[in-house]
């Protein structure tokens, strides 16, 4: 195995953990030269900071906090007035279904008018009748 490789490798950061393994044994086991002895150190250092802890802490404002909170909010408002724009319009109903095109309005608006004029009223009460159910 080509330690020197190996360590030029470990220096550019493209060594695996096997090989790091394998250097370290061979730093452990031959006689230090001052180069090794360097990179002895390096390697150990390398060991002791793989293994410690990082804490990280993020820190939030309270303005990204409400910022966050308030496109929220907006997004929420805007659904709620889609859905209710995508409603169609009831005029009315008929039997339970509701009718929602201003045509069909009209067709059992008048199919009712027509039903009145068949009933039997008396004359007076005819006036009234067209009064109170004008359809515009």
């Amino acid at each position: 195995m080509d330690y020197n490789e190996i360590l030029r490798r470990y220096y550019a950061g493209e060594t695996t953990l096997e090989e790091e393994h394998a250097l370290k044994e061979y730093l452990s086991t031959e006689g230090p030269s001052n180069e090794e002895h360097i990179t002895r150190a390096i390697v150990n250092y390398g060991d002791t900071l793989r293994h410690r802890k990082v804490s990280i802490k993020q820190h939030t404002s309270s303005r990204q906090i409400w910022s966050i909170t308030g496109a929220l909010a907006i997004c929420i408002i805007i659904i709620i007035c889609g859905i209710k724009f995508m409603q169609p319009t009831i005029y009315g109903y008929h039997n339970g279904k509701p009718i929602t095109s201003i045509e069909e309005a009209r067709y059992y608006g008048e199919q009712m008018f027509a039903e009145l004029a068949v009933a039997d009223y008396p004359a007076e009460n005819e006036d009234l009748l067209k009064e109170l159910f004008k359809f515009e």
